[in-house]
């Protein structure tokens, strides 16, 4: 059975982070601690000088985290992004694609936090990478931190595009 099924739309967006949580979070304790700030001088433009910027801040870094989203379809793959253009890339133009792992730093928190987990290393938050090789020389990168990751890799097997080992 295929990973997709005939007009079947594959939607791949970037995963939540905690990181994308924390960095919004700051933006918006600025947003009231320089409110408060503008309030207590009553000062309109300490407002707009200090608020302002954290308010677009926010948005332009929302947009940006969750602004790229993937679509896979039995015609193609096709990578949106917010700031950038529409990219569009039929299965003929697919030559390979190959995967990387790239480990993650050393977390002591994160060997505290597997209590009831007989693994006691504190290897963590290991990342992997796709890179599409395409004929037209420019490849398409998508990571594991975009959602349906495993069943894009298993549409890439399906198709019969070509997986390229890296030599050790």
């Amino acid at each position: 059975m295929a990973a997709l099924q005939e007009c079947e739309v594959l939607v791949m967006t970037r995963k939540k982070s905690k990181d994308t949580v924390t960095v919004q979070i700051l933006l918006w304790l600025g947003v009231v601690l320089f409110g408060a700030l503008a309030l207590f001088y009553e000062n309109a433009l300490l407002f707009l000088c200090l608020d302002v910027p954290c308010v677009v801040g926010s948005a332009v870094y929302a947009l940006a985290r969750r602004g790229r989203a993937i679509f896979v379809n039995e015609y193609g793959i096709e990578s949106v992004s917010f700031f950038s253009v529409r990219r569009v890339i039929p299965w003929e133009c697919v030559v390979s694609y190959s995967e990387k792992i790239k480990r993650g730093e050393y977390y002591i928190d994160c060997r505290r936090s597997r209590i009831f987990d007989d693994d006691d290393s504190g290897w963590c938050e290991d990342s992997f990478r796709l890179k599409i090789t395409l004929s037209t020389g420019w490849p398409l990168y998508v990571s594991n931190n975009f959602t349906e990751y495993k069943k894009f890799k298993k549409i890439l097997r399906e198709k019969g595009i070509h997986r390229i080992k890296k030599k050790k």
